[in-house]
């Protein structure tokens, strides 16, 4: 794999190459198996993962201080080698089981049920207790929807967000606001 490295390297970055090569190769190489078997991805991917890694340091090479701290520089390598990996399996293996928002014909409503339950100010508190404690992407989606009144659109633009985020962040802050409430 080294040669190929090289092959594809300027000339004189290929000291650099070989010397980080032969310290942290085997560092990168079991943190992309790592990531690959976690999606049960073969194994022999991950030389080609540790290659690409060393392809894209090649460009930056001269940047690599490999005098310095070298628990800084392995840190570095492998987080190189992790990026490369989860970035692949991002482009090669996307989530199957995701529907786009062009394939609903709906906004995301399945849970607006636990807003139309609220018969008493002591339910109308505990909602708003919980949304309070929800991080402020769910709880300014959810405040704007249920307590203003606003629609996916308008929510979107006043928080100059792309509507499918808005819509994305209500029902997943309207799923968690029904798993709380039913769960007290």
């Amino acid at each position: 794999m080294l040669e190929i490295i090289l092959a594809l390297t300027e000339e004189e970055s290929h000291e650099v190459l070989t010397y980080l090569y032969h310290k942290y190769a085997q560092d990168m190489l079991k943190v992309a198996k790592y990531h690959l078997s976690k999606w049960k991805i073969v194994y022999f991917e991950a030389e080609d993962m540790v290659q690409e890694a060393f392809i894209r340091l090649s460009k930056y090479v001269d940047t690599i201080d490999v005098n310095g701290d070298e628990m800084r520089l392995r840190a570095f390598m492998k987080t190189v080698a992790e990026n490369v990996t989860l970035t692949y399996i991002r482009k090669e293996y996307p989530k199957k089981d995701t529907v786009s928002f062009e394939d609903l014909d709906c906004e995301p409503s399945s849970e607006d049920h636990i807003i139309d339950e609220i018969h008493s100010i002591e339910e109308y508190n505990r909602v708003l207790a919980i949304i309070r404690q929800m991080k402020p992407i769910y709880r300014d989606a959810l405040t704007l929807r249920y307590l203003y009144d606003m629609d996916a659109e308008t929510i979107a633009s006043l928080t100059n967000t792309p509507v499918k985020t808005v819509y994305t962040r209500l029902e997943r802050g309207t799923s968690m606001l029904s798993k709380i409430f039913n769960t007290n």
